[in-house]
């Protein structure tokens, strides 16, 4: 596995101090590698962007008090993945701390900065391995379907996205335990969520559509489709797991079936009777 930049002895004493090894005062400690990571490209180092874009949200997703949209959209598929899951809530920030602290604790034992396969494996680990979620209602599996963790022992995991999808030929929905009914569900409610906090406007959701959408998300065009249409249904009062009266496209409005098209444009929802 390829490592980002190396650190001298002086960065690694400094990120150990700052965050007690590692066990506290989070934001400081990827305060103390972003840091790192600017002296090192001075210095003539490289750092894929993928990576540089993970280091860049993290202190704002673990930030209580930010209000970035890219937390709220994250926390909130977190919060959706473990209701369906039966698990805690409410406990999103302690699982922001968790991912933090295995960034930080890693990093010092290491002596590198960490590349994005790692930097999902100790996601994974936190999210997953401590606090029992399931990689459908995982925060990160919208922005990067096509990545492969590689966890603590450098193990390379598949895809987010081949983990996902690997009970859909044996035709598993959410109730027989596939992953891709959840994946979808916690998504769209996130984002109906963010569309009812907006207000439903166009230019507020725009303001926020790196968040809410990902720009450089790796989620396939037709999958964030998907999650768009249900999220307009939910929007429109239906439940987030299934809908009796919604059947791939169509919609059934107490008179007749209508085809639901999403309009990319405005994010508006348009029905169509059946024709």
């Amino acid at each position: 596995m390829t490592s980002g930049p190396i650190l001298t002895a002086e960065q690694i004493a400094q990120l150990r101090n700052d965050t007690d090894s590692g066990t506290e005062n989070f934001l400081s400690g990827y305060a103390d590698i972003s840091s790192d990571i600017s002296s090192a490209i001075q210095a003539g180092a490289s750092l894929d962007a993928a990576t540089s874009y993970w280091y860049s949200r993290a202190p704002a997703v673990n930030n209580a008090a930010s209000d970035s949209p890219a937390k709220y959209f994250i926390r909130d598929v977190t919060e959706y993945g473990e209701r369906l899951d039966g698990k805690t809530t409410g406990n999103t920030q302690a699982i922001s701390d968790r991912i933090a602290q295995n960034v930080i604790r890693t990093t010092i034992t290491a002596g590198y900065i960490l590349t994005l396969p790692q930097l999902l494996g100790q996601d994974i680990d936190g999210a997953i391995g401590i606090y029992g979620l399931t990689i459908g209602g995982w925060g990160g599996s919208f922005y990067y379907w096509n990545e492969r963790p590689v966890l603590a022992d450098e193990t390379a995991q598949p895809s987010i996205g081949a983990q996902i999808t690997a009970a859909l030929p044996a035709g598993q929905d959410f109730d027989g335990g596939g992953q891709y009914d959840k994946f979808i569900a916690v998504n769209a409610a996130a984002l109906a969520d963010q569309l009812h906090s907006l207000g439903g406007t166009y230019a507020a959701i725009l303001n926020t559509a790196e968040a809410v959408f990902g720009v450089g998300a790796e989620v396939p065009n037709s999958i964030g489709l998907q999650i768009a249409q249900r999220a307009a249904d939910i929007v429109a009062g239906a439940p987030i797991v299934g809908n009796a009266d919604q059947i791939d496209d169509y919609a059934y409005d107490g008179s007749g079936w209508y085809s639901v098209i999403l309009i990319y444009a405005d994010f508006g929802i348009v029905a169509q009777p059946v024709q």
